[in-house]
């Protein structure tokens, strides 16, 4: 079943992500799914010092396309300035986010996902995949993937 972000007024959050069966039958989350858990559980609501603790000091974030959110950030620093413009820029515009799928080892988890927004009357629409990198437990590296840059960019710009 997919599971469903999506904000109104204020920040509402809905993370699970599937789980996998182990052993007689009890479900085991991965531990890589419960830092991403957590640390968009964090960034979505703004909690900049509850997101750090995931993040290594040098990970690197990769972002698609021509937009106000598109480039290359490095650290702790300019991924916080990311977070936070990217809440800015979602401030007032409704939309809606389904994951899809999750892929996971103990280096990485992707997850697939659908993004829906409308932006003057025009309805917005794309789907994504998010690969994070692991070392230690902690976020080293992020890559976005997007199946409608044309979308994506004008939904960022």
């Amino acid at each position: 079943m997919p599971v469903e972000i999506g904000w109104g007024d204020g920040v509402v959050v809905v993370s699970q992500f599937s789980s996998l069966s182990g052993i007689n039958g009890v479900s085991v989350v991965h531990r890589n799914e419960r830092s991403i858990s957590g640390l968009s559980v964090a960034l979505l609501s703004g909690d900049w010092e509850a997101a750090q603790p995931y993040m290594d000091d040098r990970a690197v974030y990769h972002i698609p396309g021509r937009n106000a959110l598109a480039g290359t950030y490095r650290g702790w620093e300019e991924i916080l300035w990311l977070n936070q413009r990217r809440t800015q820029l979602l401030a007032g515009k409704p939309h809606h986010i389904e994951f899809i799928d999750t892929s996971r080892s103990d280096d990485h988890l992707a997850i697939r996902h659908r993004f829906e927004a409308e932006l003057g009357g025009r309805r917005l629409a794309w789907t994504g995949t998010s690969i994070y990198f692991f070392e230690d437990g902690k976020v080293a590296a992020f890559w976005l993937f997007v199946d409608d840059l044309d979308a994506f960019n004008a939904f960022w710009s």
